[in-house]
């Protein structure tokens, strides 16, 4: 897609999930005792070799995905409904409240705020919301908030140069932020941001990284 001209902020920077607690120390030695993924897969690595992967001064190892990294959601998901609206083969209708689906004379019937549509094949994406369909809400699954927290770059840790995962994340620079996460709230359909979630954020990231 990249290739193709549909561009996106992304970089395969690889990824470090720290053993920040003595109980993924412990899993981080059963792993290199395993022995059973490529290094190219991913491999342990000490404090200084973290260190040097991440570009700050770390108090832990951990293990290492090289290659891992990051991508800017929105903009990916942007460009993919740029290329296949340049195929001719796609319309978007936004703004679409689906009521109801029933499936009749070998096709999908749509009942939506904006009339009614049909298709031989239907493919639900709808994530969370898509539970409340008539057709999703016999299957047992359940809905997930999580909130994802924007943080200016600063001296501290502007120069990191790998994605560090804990409990939660944090990412390299991007335009000046870094994203930390994130929130984990079961059996709720909320998407507003509260100033709480970005405290537990910071608070998480502050916990189990206090050297950056």
């Amino acid at each position: 897609l990249y290739d193709q001209g549909y561009h996106f902020s992304h970089d395969w920077c690889g990824l470090l999930e720290v053993s920040y607690k003595d109980s993924l120390k412990t899993r981080q030695k059963a792993f290199e005792n395993i022995n059973a993924w490529p290094k190219g897969l991913i491999h342990s690595i000490n404090k200084d070799q973290a260190s040097k992967v991440s570009n700050l001064t770390l108090n832990n190892g951990g293990l290492f995905l090289p290659q891992a990294g990051w991508i800017a959601p929105q903009e990916l998901v942007n460009q993919l409904f740029n290329a296949a609206k340049d195929t001719n083969r796609l319309r978007i209708e936004t703004n679409v409240s689906v009521n109801n689906i029933n499936f009749k004379n070998n096709k999908w019937q749509i009942d939506s705020n904006k009339g009614s549509f049909s298709s031989e094949i239907l493919v639900i994406c709808g994530g969370a919301e898509a539970i409340k369909l008539n057709l999703i809400d016999q299957l047992p699954l359940t809905s997930v908030g999580g909130q994802i927290t924007g943080m200016k770059t600063n001296e501290n840790i502007k120069k990191l140069a790998t994605v560090i995962c804990h409990k939660g994340y944090l990412t390299p620079e991007n335009n000046g932020q870094h994203c930390i996460g994130a929130t984990f709230d079961k059996n709720t359909f909320d998407t507003n941001t509260t100033l709480a979630a970005d405290n537990y954020n910071l608070a998480m990231l502050a916990k189990c990284l206090p050297e950056i």
